[in-house]
């Protein structure tokens, strides 16, 4: 990105001899020049290529974090079904058949 020396002393160039053209560089520091906001418009522009990326991978982390909540609540399920069978064959004398979640 152009500094704003670069810039005036590329159009004081050109003022003082306005019939040699400009060379390629010199117009494309002044075309860089000329865009409003560009240092932000450069970090926006690689925000969005590198989106992918990072939406996946915090994708990826969140899927595993649910995926180890429901695990953890189906062992939680499972304790409360051998207490609640514990129970049963205290309190009564027998044997309660229940759903056992094996997986």
């Amino acid at each position: 990105m152009p500094t704003e020396e670069e810039k005036t002393q590329i159009l004081d160039a050109q003022m003082s001899s306005p019939d040699i053209p400009l060379g390629s560089a010199e117009n494309f520091l002044l075309t860089l020049g000329s865009i409003s906001d560009l240092e932000q418009r450069l970090r926006l522009w690689a925000f969005t290529l590198e989106y992918d990326a990072i939406e996946a991978v915090c994708t990826d982390k969140s899927y595993s974090t649910s995926v180890a909540l429901f695990v953890l609540w189906l062992q939680f399920v499972r304790i409360k079904m051998y207490i609640l069978n514990t129970v049963c064959l205290v309190q009564v004398g027998c044997l309660v058949l229940i759903y056992w979640l094996n997986y």
